[in-house]
């Protein structure tokens, strides 16, 4: 059995930890066992399924430069006392120099992996692609959910060649499967039956621009009085949020979810999709959201690899009042329609049935390498 050892901030409800768990749950754990090393010190939302499944946690301190010793010695002891991890698999750029360099000291065979793209527009995020940089030279192999994400982690000479590969972010498309019943069954269960609804799922952070949304929704309640939007995710900035919901008036009309376990059902509550991010390295929501049959409106920071059906339509951010136009035709086209688009979302590469397999025969490959780099052969 090979043992892959994926490291990764926390393993809680967020896009490539989501990705993580669909791909552990549907690869075939006889050949291919997951472990996990953390950076969180707390349980965390996936842990026991993970322990479920036959994989590992291990834990480390979080990086912070000040303490590389102490970080890089945690790391090494952890490889030392498991050397059935025969391959690292990195989801984390911050601290990725540093542990995939110990990796490759001690024979494993690493991977860099590339879930978002870094908008140079904060302190924290231009500081985020100083330390990630020294990445490129430090990974046997390249992996992103897109070519923007490659490029943007890696640069253009690695993300354009064959040692980088793009793994699309898959999801179990058939629980995205819609119908009237289904609609029904889940408006009634959120109690926003009988009303116009716009949702959105994402963690309340600086790229996912609730902002922008809030004032978006304010243009279709004034077109829509009885219109409801949902959010259901969480996050540092849930708080400021909730006041700006409160400065637009709209604590009626805005119901926070918290984080949801059951996103299909949720989608199926909702009639328009709204995802007006910074940026994203794909935008695994919007790929749902499209499975699930719903109208979809989202940034051109969002990839094209994203626009999988003719149910997304991608806008610029310079125009609140263009969201909240588009956003109401949308609505209109929503309002008569119940099927999904799960067959078109297959056919463009997001099942994860296919992916499992594909990095499945990619590990096996990977563990081969690092058997005879460990021989000298």
């Amino acid at each position: 059995m090979i043992r892959v050892l994926h490291v990764i901030g926390a393993m809680n409800r967020a896009g490539a930890e989501t990705f993580l768990m669909n791909l552990y749950r549907s690869i075939d754990r006889k050949k291919v066992q997951f472990d996990f090393l953390v950076h969180a010190q707390g349980t965390c939302d996936y842990d026991e399924e993970i322990e479920r499944l036959g994989g590992r946690l291990f834990h480390v301190p979080r990086y912070t430069i000040l303490n590389a010793k102490r970080y890089t010695n945690a790391v090494r002891n952890i490889l030392k006392e498991h050397p059935e991890n025969t391959i690292m698999h990195s989801h984390i750029g911050s601290s990725a120099p540093a542990h995939l360099k110990i990796a490759r000291e001690e024979g494993r065979f690493t991977i860099a992996h590339s879930h978002a793209q870094t908008k140079m527009d904060s302190l924290e995020n231009i500081l985020f692609h100083f330390v990630s940089k020294p990445v490129r030279g430090r990974a046997d192999r390249y992996m992103a959910c897109s070519l923007e994400a490659a490029e943007d982690r890696f640069g253009k000479t690695i993300a354009h060649s064959e040692n980088c590969i793009i793994i699309q972010n898959g999801i179990q498309v058939d629980d995205y499967k819609r119908n009237a019943d289904l609609v029904t069954a889940a408006k009634e269960d959120l109690e926003v039956q009988g009303h116009p609804v716009f949702g959105h799922v994402g963690r309340f952070v600086h790229d996912k621009n609730h902002i922008f949304l809030l004032d978006v929704f304010k243009g279709i309640n004034v077109k829509l009085p009885d219109a409801l939007l949902l959010l259901s995710g969480k996050g540092n900035l849930e708080s400021m949020v909730r006041k700006a919901v409160k400065e637009r008036g709209l604590e009626d009309k805005v119901i926070f979810l918290g984080l949801r376990s059951d996103i299909p059902h949720v989608l199926h509550a909702m009639d328009v999709f709204l995802f007006p991010s910074h940026h994203e390295g794909l935008g695994i929501a919007l790929v749902e959201a499209q499975a699930a049959g719903l109208e979809c409106i989202t940034s051109t920071g969002v990839p094209e690899a994203a626009m999988c059906t003719d149910r997304a339509q991608r806008i610029s951010l310079d125009s609140v009042e263009t969201w909240t136009q588009s956003a109401l035709a949308a609505y209109q086209k929503a309002s008569s329609r119940f099927d999904d688009n799960v067959q078109e979302v297959r056919e463009a590469g997001f099942d994860m049935a296919t992916i499992a397999n594909q990095l499945e025969a990619f590990y096996e490959e990977c563990d081969q390498s690092a058997k005879i780099n460990s021989t000298g052969a």
